[in-house]
């Protein structure tokens, strides 16, 4: 038998019981620790991207540009986790145009 975590858990639960105010204990599960520990991970993603780009443009191996889309596109990916859906459809919407247009 595996052992349930999180909002799972806590959504099975509040079935199980016919309860809706245990979905109240959700907010803790979405902030406090566990939040910060994924915001920390999304400016180490970012800074990664920076160094990436940063590497790109000086190992001479490959055209100075390159790294600069990588960078631009994973910056604009972070945001996506606090914002509004309309961000998200816009980001995914220009990013397949991208995609279309390079083939």
């Amino acid at each position: 038998m595996s052992v349930l975590q999180g909002l799972h858990a806590i959504g099975l639960e509040a079935m199980k019981r016919q309860n809706a105010d245990i979905v109240s204990l959700a907010n803790v599960v979405r902030s406090g620790p566990g939040l910060i520990m994924f915001l920390i991970g999304l400016l180490l993603l970012a800074a990664a991207s920076i160094i990436v780009a940063v590497t790109i443009w000086i190992s001479g191996r490959y055209q100075k540009w390159m790294g600069i889309p990588f960078a631009f596109g994973i910056s604009l990916y972070i945001p996506q986790f606090s914002s509004e859906y309309a961000y998200k459809r816009d980001f995914f919407s220009m990013s397949y145009s991208i995609i279309i247009y390079k083939r």
